[in-house]
């Protein structure tokens, strides 16, 4: 069997509408999240740094809880240097600034951001493995990875970026409009989340079937939205594709003989209709989104 296999890959930390906001005017993130062609809208507490440790800091380790609402994760610590004498060697004097929202190394001779990170983004470079994060509980990360998903979208003509900021988005504005916050006292342009994927696919083949492969991507990028919307009956998307598969802009008369849709992040997307969890690099621990002619 020829079976097409799409990835969604979280290609950028999950940030808030407000911080889309004001990301939209920063040009180098504009260029980079360009490869994004599906984008999710998501809801979950705000989440905020706490117990920040001042001392190991200065000994070269982030040392922080991270609070969600009523929930409190234990430590975690990110070791950012092995070396502070030879980080100000190579930087010379280093400032630390750090809030509940943000953690930040500055070497202060021209002000240059040396690494920064909201609660988000450093929950989001562990799991791609880009740093080490050492947690008390590691449960706590799938705690606060959860979200309740409320609208998925494409962007045939751009990217998923310029869809949702460069002019007025219907479904965000309908979301933040509509919506009830989840934490008493919390704006709800803080607590709705965009995530923003990049689609990767490779073909699987059986050694005795012809191969069967496309390379359309806008049709693939079509057809994850029909996928995801009609499976997880989103709440705000107003078509929910009620046919899929069938349609004329996705896979289905593609030739294939099946077509599988996974997320590779760890996270757990939540509806009325169920959950679909994701897992960053182990494909065989995630859930899928499995088409075979008019069956999903």
């Amino acid at each position: 069997m020829a079976v097409l296999y799409c990835s969604l890959d979280l290609i950028y930390p999950p940030i808030s509408n407000q911080e889309g906001v004001w990301l939209w005017e920063d040009e180098e993130v504009r260029e980079y999240v360009k490869r994004s062609k599906l984008y999710m809208l998501v809801h979950r507490k705000e989440l905020k740094f706490f117990d920040i440790d001042i001392e190991a800091m200065i000994k070269g380790v982030f040392k922080f809880k991270i609070r969600m609402g009523n929930f409190k994760s234990g430590f975690f610590s990110y070791q950012f240097t092995d070396n502070v004498a030879m980080l100000i060697e190579e930087n010379g004097s280093l400032l630390y600034e750090s809030g509940d929202k943000f953690f930040r190394i500055i070497r202060e001779e021209d002000e240059e951001v040396l690494y920064w990170a909201t609660p988000d983004k450093i929950l989001y470079d562990a799991i791609m493995l880009n740093i080490k994060l050492e947690a008390e509980n590691i449960r706590d990360i799938e705690t606060l990875q959860v979200f309740e998903l409320l609208y998925v979208g494409i962007s045939k003509k751009n990217d998923s970026f310029n869809r949702l900021f460069n002019k007025p988005h219907h479904g965000r504005l309908n979301i933040l409009s509509n919506e009830y916050t989840k934490e008493k006292g919390a704006r709800m342009t803080d607590e709705l989340t965009v995530l923003l994927f990049e689609i990767k696919w490779f073909n699987i083949n059986s050694i005795t079937e012809d191969f069967i492969y496309t390379d359309d991507e806008e049709a693939i990028i079509a057809d994850a939205e029909k996928a995801f919307v009609s499976m997880l009956d989103t709440k705000y998307n107003e078509i929910k594709f009620k046919n899929y598969p069938k349609g004329g802009d996705g896979l289905y008369d593609k030739g294939l003989q099946g077509y599988i849709y996974g997320i590779n992040y760890d996270i757990k997307l939540v509806t009325k209709a169920g959950e679909f969890i994701g897992k960053y690099g182990r494909c065989f621990e995630r859930d899928c989104i499995y088409v075979q002619g008019d069956d999903v």
